[in-house]
């Protein structure tokens, strides 16, 4: 069996966990940025999301929490507590990706915030291997509201 080419480091994009369904998808995000971190045996764990919801505890931090819960050891994962928006977490990332030499990342978000996301990163990456990486935000009236969100927000991106 092939195993999955290795890459540098995996960023999971935050959210504001102020809701328990905002909660479950920060959840899912960060269980599949760590699922793709050791299948592709990558250096780091980039957690990006700053003080968004709470002045006591950043989205990055948050989102520590629920790693370390899955056995990713704390050497291995990066805190971005800077960023409020994907724009900065893109630009924040870059920031570190050029501190620590790092040429490939997977980044992870929501299925709906995949491809705002992915057009914001590969505008501020040029020249990096990028991979993107949903992870799953169940069906429902919910998913269609943020798809449409997202449209909206992608349509506004010129400005």
């Amino acid at each position: 069996m092939k195993r999955a080419r290795t890459i540098d480091a995996v960023v999971c994009l935050g959210r504001i966990p102020s809701t328990e369904e905002g909660r479950n998808d920060l959840r899912n995000r960060v269980s599949t940025a760590v699922s793709v971190f050791k299948s592709r045996n990558a250096k780091y764990l980039i957690l990006s999301g700053g003080y968004t919801y709470s002045k006591k505890i950043s989205e990055a931090a948050y989102m520590m929490k629920v790693a370390r819960e899955q056995k990713i050891p704390v050497r291995r994962i990066i805190l971005e507590e800077r960023s409020k928006s994907t724009y900065e977490n893109a630009l924040f990332v870059s920031e570190i990706a050029r501190k620590k030499h790092l040429h490939s990342l997977a980044i992870v978000t929501s299925n709906y915030h995949l491809l705002r996301a992915s057009l914001i990163f590969r505008k501020i990456f040029k020249g990096y291997s990028l991979m993107f990486i949903p992870s799953s935000y169940p069906f429902g009236i919910s998913l269609i509201v943020r798809y449409i969100k997202e449209f909206m927000r992608i349509l506004g991106l010129g400005k």
